[in-house]
């Protein structure tokens, strides 16, 4: 069990290229985090939760027309004991941040001049065994 509380969140780093004359529907979203416990201060974690759309291609590489990459990273003070792991942390830490990264996506868009682009909420259930729906 752990208990936690956000000091601060922010923008991390951000990333975008548009060379196209409109946003393309079919897009390729990827969100993912990592947590870094803070040396020699157990109490205190920085959580990264990292988002990257890419336009969808055939081939494995990003597309070079259309590329957003956003971090963002939470500092929080948090309480746990022996039975709480790094994944649950993880996992819990994500959710709390999530709303943070939503808005700087959207926000970073619109700014951009495309439409903005409102990252859904079922991404924070996502189960490794579904498979992604287009």
């Amino acid at each position: 069990m752990f208990q936690f509380e956000l000091e601060d969140a922010r923008i991390v780093r951000t990333s975008i290229i548009n060379f196209s004359d409109k946003f393309e529907e079919k897009v390729k979203v990827n969100i993912s985090h990592s947590l870094q416990i803070t040396e020699n201060i157990e109490s205190e974690i920085i959580l990264y939760l990292s988002f990257e759309m890419m336009k969808e291609s055939e081939v494995d590489e990003p597309d070079k027309e259309f590329y957003l990459s956003v971090e963002v990273g939470g500092y929080y003070s948090i309480q746990y004991d022996d039975e709480a792991t790094m994944e649950e942390m993880g996992e819990q830490l994500s959710k709390d941040l999530f709303p943070y990264l939503r808005s700087a996506v959207c926000t970073i868009m619109g700014s951009a001049g495309m439409p903005p682009f409102i990252i859904p909420i079922s991404f924070l259930d996502y189960d490794e065994d579904e498979e992604t729906q287009d």
